[in-house]
């Protein structure tokens, strides 16, 4: 996905910031982010003070993260161009965080993948917390979502607008979302580039299995970034996992 527009539709949502904020700070130790994108949560935890590196395997992301950055943070910045899979750092994070459903993008060997790695990544008794989507809730959907519109863009480069929409399938074992993106010509022509990101729905008697197979225990289960408690009805799984001692 072109990083200046995935940077447009996500940067106003905030919903769940302060619900990583208040992990990083109990953390006391330095926080990795999975997934960092263009910087939407680890740029305001890094104006904060905090420690906070950020691992993409995308170096486009990375490098519009870092024309982002204000000037007095780039010195700070510490990022990472890696598969998640295989993140090239030494054990020491207090937290690691993947926000915005980063985790349910990936295949299922993969994910797991991922938790050895975290396991691996933490230090003594560190937590690793993350948002997937509530299979229970996805599984009452019907099988298609129409598109709808989501926003008008200005894009970054031709100064066009680009109207953006969403639409989405649903199968047994995952979700998949469809983002359109109308680029509109001033001669009429629409020139339409779709991305499409599946997730992967996973029980979570499943996701338990794994966790404890990663040696890393649940700590608690909420349902909203409010720290409510999951249930069905839930529109996300928010997991917060220890290391086990």
């Amino acid at each position: 996905m072109d990083p200046a527009l995935y940077d447009a539709i996500h940067r106003d949502y905030d919903e769940d910031l302060p619900f990583w904020r208040r992990l990083a700070y109990e953390a006391k130790g330095p926080v990795l982010e999975m997934g960092c994108g263009t910087g939407r949560v680890l740029l305001p935890l890094l104006q904060e003070g905090l420690d906070i590196w950020g691992v993409d395997y995308d170096v486009r992301m990375l490098g519009y993260l870092r024309r982002k950055a204000l000037p007095d943070q780039r010195p700070r910045l510490r990022l990472i161009c890696a598969d998640l899979r295989e993140m090239p750092l030494a054990p020491s994070f207090a937290l690691m965080i993947a926000p915005c459903n980063t985790l349910a993008t990936l295949e299922p060997a993969a994910r797991r993948q991922v938790l050895r790695q975290a396991a691996r990544l933490l230090r003594s008794q560190g937590r690793l917390a993350f948002s997937l989507p509530n299979p229970h809730w996805v599984a009452r959907l019907p099988r298609e979502g129409e598109s709808e519109p989501e926003a008008l863009l200005e894009h970054p480069e031709t100064g066009l607008p680009v109207q953006v929409s969403s639409a989405w399938r649903r199968a047994d074992d995952r979700w998949e979302v469809l983002w359109h993106f109308d680029h509109l010509w001033p001669d009429g022509m629409v020139e339409r580039r779709t991305v499409r990101l599946p997730h992967y729905l996973v029980p979570l008697s499943q996701q338990q299995a794994e966790f404890a197979a990663a040696d890393l225990e649940v700590e608690a289960c909420y349902g909203s970034f409010e720290a409510q408690p999951w249930d069905e009805d839930s529109l996300y799984v928010i997991w917060v996992l220890r290391l086990a001692a």
